[in-house]
């Protein structure tokens, strides 16, 4: 469990990678992030429903599901450390195609549309620091799928396994193999080999 204060520390840290200036727009971005601790399994974001919040997973992982028609898969992961928003939803104003669900017990920070809106409004360069953050958050998704898509299955589930250790430990053998586009027999297969 990371105390608030604690998980405070770690988002600045985190922003200041971002932005030199993360101390003087601080005060003002913490009167604006909340903190909430959920349980596994618990659904962040249903499918057909509209992003309402950045969050910046402090401890646990989601899986992020791609769902269309009736069927859906696995598309990636989100680590602490790293944020978990469905970006085109959240700014495009529209229904997700994507659902959130933790794995194992969460904590993260987020910022909800209107706080926001607030910060866009008092914090001057806070649209470019947003950008950049957004930009690479899904820099890091096309990267990853793209790697994916480099590399065979033994490759993959080797470099998944070095980013993502925990995700190995916790999550179902079928939503692994499901995000690395790997048959579950094949997957049973080489996580014996590889991990």
């Amino acid at each position: 469990m990371v105390k608030l204060e604690q998980g405070y520390q770690l988002f600045k840290t985190w922003l200041s990678g971002y932005y030199s200036h993360a101390e003087v727009i601080w005060p003002v971005l913490k009167t604006e992030i909340q903190y909430e601790k959920v349980s596994k399994n618990c659904l962040l974001l249903k499918h057909g429903q509209e992003e309402n919040r950045i969050r910046f997973l402090l401890s646990g992982f989601v899986k992020a599901s791609y769902h269309t028609g009736e069927s859906s898969f696995v598309h990636s992961f989100r680590n602490r450390l790293e944020i978990c928003c469905v970006i085109s939803s959240f700014f495009g104003d529209m229904s997700s195609d994507f659902s959130l669900q933790t794995v194992m017990p969460t904590e993260y920070l987020y910022i909800e549309k209107p706080s926001l809106n607030v910060l866009l409004n008092q914090v001057e360069g806070f649209d470019k620091l947003l950008l950049k953050i957004t930009n690479k958050h899904t820099n890091q998704i096309y990267h990853d799928l793209a790697t994916q898509r480099s590399c065979d299955a033994e490759k993959r589930l080797m470099l998944f396994s070095q980013k993502y250790p925990d995700v190995m430990r916790y999550a179902k053998n079928k939503d692994i193999a499901s995000a690395l586009d790997i048959a579950p027999q094949t997957f049973s297969k080489l996580r014996k080999k590889v991990y």
